[in-house]
């Protein structure tokens, strides 16, 4: 599917590898991956490979263990103060200053592949917001159907209009 969302680009790509792994495959594991295919193909130690995510990707980063005593999880904003305190993750500091937040000020939205996932569960039209070629994925396989409904009809909304 992530083939299918970037095919329309000519500047954001989405490689099969990971989704070629057996099972799941942690973000830096497959960022490693990347690099050396990069470094092997252009061999030019300038070039800088950039992770494009959203929110759902950057909540993953933080959602696991550890929690505070009080519950909470650790927020982005904290792991400064996390490598402050760790000199063994020294290394990592230079990465805060590689990360960038953008925010669209003239597009904003909140969309998310959570979101969309649920939207299908409960049989909510998403081609106003997904490539034709993602849709028509989603339907031929089966993805995300709420036991009982007709989940056909709520992908094909788009196709009938």
């Amino acid at each position: 599917m992530a083939q299918l969302a970037t095919e329309s680009s000519d500047w954001i790509r989405a490689d099969g590898w990971e989704s070629a792994q057996p099972g799941w495959t942690p973000t830096l594991e497959v960022l490693r991956q990347h690099r050396q295919e990069l470094r092997r193909k252009y061999s030019d130690d300038q070039l800088r490979m950039i992770m494009l995510c959203g929110g759902d990707t950057v909540d993953s980063f933080v959602r696991e263990e550890p929690c505070s005593p009080d519950g909470s999880l650790w927020q982005v904003s904290h792991l400064q103060e996390i490598f402050e305190h760790s000199p063994d993750l020294h290394f990592l500091q230079q990465l805060i200053a590689n990360a960038a937040i953008i925010e669209d000020a003239t597009f904003p939205n909140a969309m998310a592949s959570s979101r969309l996932r649920a939207a299908l569960r409960h049989c909510q039209c998403i081609s106003h917001c997904t490539p034709d070629a993602v849709v028509q994925y989603i339907q031929e396989h089966q993805l995300y159907q709420q036991p009982g409904l007709n989940n056909n009809n709520c992908v094909q909304e788009k196709q009938s209009q």
